[in-house]
């Protein structure tokens, strides 16, 4: 049995996601820094120098307890690190600004942020949907 994950916060994104998350904040605050910050992504492949052409990636996707499908993504490279044994296809990492991640997101996918620890947060693929509408990313 793994030992449980403990969450101390390494930026300003997690320390705002472990406000929300605890009721110290609302989505609205934690929205705004997110769209001003940059995601981490395990992806199948390295990313080429030249990212002239289309690239074909596949970043790490994960089942939601609830059903939906749902893009992982990460708030520090860190937090990553427990999914190497659990999805060993996807050890290559791309950090990246939050609006050009979810911007080229599959619009049937959600979110999971820092998925597997104990400060996380998903939106479904509506929420995520919704969200990125009201901030004129999608």
């Amino acid at each position: 049995m793994e030992p449980p994950l403990t969450f101390e916060p390494l930026n300003e994104l997690e320390t705002k996601l472990q406000a929300v998350c605890q009721g110290r904040c609302d989505f609205a605050d934690f929205g705004r820094l997110l769209l001003l910050s940059k995601l981490v992504v395990a992806l199948d492949r390295p990313v080429p120098q030249d990212t002239t052409s289309q690239l074909a990636l596949d970043p790490l996707r994960v089942k939601s307890p609830k059903g939906y499908s749902v893009l992982a993504a990460f708030t520090h490279p860190s937090r990553v690190l427990p999914w190497r044994e659990k999805a060993p296809a996807h050890t290559f990492l791309l950090m990246l600004a939050a609006p050009a991640l979810l911007k080229g997101a599959n619009p049937a996918f959600g979110l999971a942020l820092n998925p597997g620890w104990p400060v996380s947060l998903e939106l479904p693929p509506h929420e995520l949907d919704r969200f990125l509408r009201a901030h004129r990313v999608r």
